[in-house]
């Protein structure tokens, strides 16, 4: 009878928490409507502190009202202008209810609060994650309203480097060319009808001066690369074609290319050949695609440089289009076997070649018996090998090491079929004849210089009597760049898109494989080699 009656208290007291708690929520959403009248009716201070007392009260029955206390609280800041305080409550909003069902609406207001501090970063981030179709209007309309006041240009070139697909930052750079120039169009019809071309080699050149040249070795390749465009100025001169080469010294340094797009004299330039790394590089991608300037990237095969913008152009073939243009021309070998083995080795890079030439040779009805990464350990190579007959091995690597361990394990395990790979991979591999035996190897070579070329022996004598050097492979690309740019760009009349989509663009003699941009910012022309006579030449 004790127990029962102890019973009976507890139930009594629970009642009576349970009604108070019932009670302190009603009073609880009184007052919350209470306030939000207050803000309906723009009395806005006052529901300031109606909202900010409701959001210091602790209740766990309030917890489905709470968050919009906070909510209407920062949005009584940013009417009082009150923007530090806005961000303030915003953030402990996001700390006490980190789940709360209307984060769009708290991403809107921190955009908002964001745009206000000039923090245009975390202001398009924030609008970013928004995927309620009315907000993502009114966030188009909050950005254009806020990014149309921005005047400095190294602000906006920093965001686009951001945040490169930002339609409203492309439209603001636009509107600036515009004020700047008039219009972009007359800028682009003076520099067309100036009468000779400005061609800007945007090199880490650490040198005072380009005569005399007491040149740092480790940047001998831009020395070569400037030599080569110089040839190729003076034979461009016999075509009547005027080239000046502006060299500017530019290293790993954004500011640095953002000075120079702010320069003058530099919006004179019809080319840029260059910058050489990926920072101000990206800055010259947007250069070029507002002011309509073409890029050229003379050494990297990096294609993610040519993401967003189709201004930009790889002088060399990037890995995935080796790739492509590999596998086409394996499959024109009519070998008995139609049965592929494709191996990569550890970097990123190889395993997205290996699958750019698996999906080539799949499209083509090809099996793949074997699409495995590999290291330079054989014993792990000849668990891999297919069974089997097969038509061709592929690598992707630059690894002479595990170039080295396939050839080798494919004798072992009696595997005569022809190997696709990188030059790099066999570029110093002995290859005597017991390595080879008797294999057809195929390299894909974008550097290849044809010694049987007669324009090479040509710019090689003459390169030797000008310099005194033997030209590198950095020469050539400095000539050939110039030279087929400076007839892009000094003979056609018809525009640039048009004119790299005309096949007859791209018949002039050139030292290295050439140039096909049709339909492509990616050079399309690969060269590819075979071992013949203990060396590799051109294959057929």
């Amino acid at each position: 009878m004790k127990q029962l009656g102890i019973l009976i208290f507890f139930l009594y007291l629970f009642s009576i928490n349970l009604t108070q708690a019932q009670r302190n929520a009603q009073e609880y959403e009184t007052q919350y409507l209470k306030a939000l009248l207050l803000y309906q009716n723009n009395e806005f201070d006052k529901a300031k502190l109606a909202f900010a007392h409701l959001s210091d009260t602790k209740l766990q029955t309030v917890a489905e009202i709470q968050p919009y206390a906070y909510y209407f609280n920062a949005l009584c800041s940013i009417k009082l202008g009150k923007w530090l305080d806005a961000k303030l409550i915003i953030q402990n909003l996001q700390a006490a209810f980190p789940t709360w069902e209307k984060k769009d609406e708290v991403a809107y207001l921190s955009a908002h609060i964001a745009f206000e501090d000039k923090n245009y970063p975390s202001a398009l981030f924030s609008l970013q994650s928004i995927s309620d179709t009315s907000l993502l209007k009114q966030s188009t309309a909050m950005k254009g309203h806020y990014l149309s006041r921005l005047k400095d240009t190294k602000v906006l070139y920093d965001l686009l480097n951001q945040f490169p697909e930002e339609a409203t930052l492309k439209a603001q750079l636009q509107r600036y060319a515009v004020n700047s120039y008039s219009t972009a169009t007359e800028l682009h019809q003076y520099r067309l009808n100036k009468g000779y071309l400005n061609f800007a080699l945007l090199f880490p050149i650490n040198i005072d001066e380009l005569n005399g040249f007491p040149a740092k070795r480790n940047n001998q390749y831009v020395l070569d690369m400037y030599q080569g465009a110089t040839l190729a100025k003076n034979q461009l001169l016999k075509e009547n074609i005027k080239v000046n080469l502006q060299v500017y010294d530019l290293g790993n340094d954004a500011d640095e290319m953002l000075e120079l797009m702010n320069n003058a004299y530099f919006q004179l330039n019809d080319l840029m050949i260059g910058p050489l790394y990926a920072e101000p590089n990206r800055y010259a991608n947007i250069y070029g695609e507002f002011y309509q300037v073409p890029l050229v990237n003379p050494i990297s095969n990096n294609i993610g440089i040519l993401d967003f913008f189709d201004k930009s152009f790889l002088a060399q073939p990037s890995s995935n289009m080796q790739a492509v243009k590999g596998a086409e021309y394996m499959v024109q070998k009519s070998y008995l076997s139609r049965n592929i083995a494709i191996f990569y080795g550890p970097n990123p890079s190889d395993s997205s070649m290996a699958a750019n030439y698996k999906q080539v040779l799949e499209a083509k009805d090809y099996t793949i018996t074997a699409f495995e990464k590999i290291t330079s350990k054989t014993e792990t190579i000849a668990r891999k090998l297919p069974q089997g007959r097969l038509h061709h091995v592929f690598l992707a690597s630059t690894h002479q090491k595990i170039a080295t361990a396939l050839l080798g394990t494919l004798n072992q395990q009696g595997i005569d079929a022809p190997l696709l790979t990188t030059a790099e991979a066999l570029s110093h591999v002995n290859l005597n004849n017991t390595l080879v035996n008797g294999r057809e190897l195929y390299c894909l070579d974008p550097e290849f210089i044809d010694a049987n070329n007669t324009e090479v022996e040509r710019f090689q004598k003459e390169y030797l009597v000008k310099y005194g050097v033997i030209p590198s492979y950095y020469a050539f690309a400095g000539y050939d760049i110039t030279l087929f740019w400076g007839r892009v760009l000094g003979k056609s009349s018809t525009g640039l898109k048009k004119s790299l989509s005309n096949s007859n663009t791209y018949k002039g003699l050139y030292l290295l494989g050439g140039y096909n941009y049709i339909r492509s910012q990616d050079n399309q022309t690969v060269p590819i080699t075979t071992f013949d006579n203990y060396k590799f030449v051109k294959a057929k």
